[in-house]
């Protein structure tokens, strides 16, 4: 999956035509504290702190509010996919962080 940078824009983003037709299109910015995550699937706005993570989720499954550890990496490791990212969080923190 291509990633472009454009220097005239705040945010870093994955253009829709670089994306392959069998990904579905996805808009992600990653920049200091605030990230968003925006696909078909749902989207995810993160705040992120030095230790903690705030991540409000709007999906099909969960909207509502998953508190995470920063070092973690959860969304990343999730391939930025909202549902993989819930069901990561579900596995990682099953009693909560």
């Amino acid at each position: 999956m291509a990633r472009g940078c454009d220097p005239a824009l705040p945010f870093n983003f994955i253009s829709w035509e670089a994306v392959p037709q069998s990904v579905p299109p996805r808009w992600i910015s990653e920049r200091r504290t605030i990230k968003v995550l925006l696909e078909p699937q749902g989207a995810i706005f993160a705040v992120t702190m030095k230790t903690y993570s705030y991540l409000f989720i709007a999906s099909k499954r969960f909207i509502g509010l998953k508190k995470i550890r920063t070092r973690d990496r959860v969304v990343a490791r999730a391939g930025y996919s909202t549902p993989k990212v819930l069901s990561l969080i579900s596995e990682l923190y099953p009693h909560g962080p």
